[in-house]
């Protein structure tokens, strides 16, 4: 996006306008932001996955653990 920014600034982009362009580049900005650190998250849980036993793997939120022997209200 900067790209298009510099060539609408020396006007060698037809049509390229600097105040629309610099509008997109903050909102893309923003979604990196907000997307870097959710994906980070995302590679560090699969990273911990693969690390871990396949027999520590915890049950899935809400579910029940099948390893507990327990029923519910015992």
């Amino acid at each position: 996006m900067h790209a298009l920014d510099v060539l609408g600034a020396a006007g060698t982009h037809p049509g390229a306008r600097s105040a629309p362009l610099g509008e997109v580049g903050r909102w893309l900005e923003r979604l990196r932001r907000f997307w870097s650190r959710h994906l980070d998250a995302l590679g560090t849980e699969l990273t911990r996955s693969r690390r871990r036993p396949p027999d520590e793997t915890p049950p899935a939120a809400g579910r029940p653990d099948p390893n507990n022997e327990k029923e519910d209200g015992e």
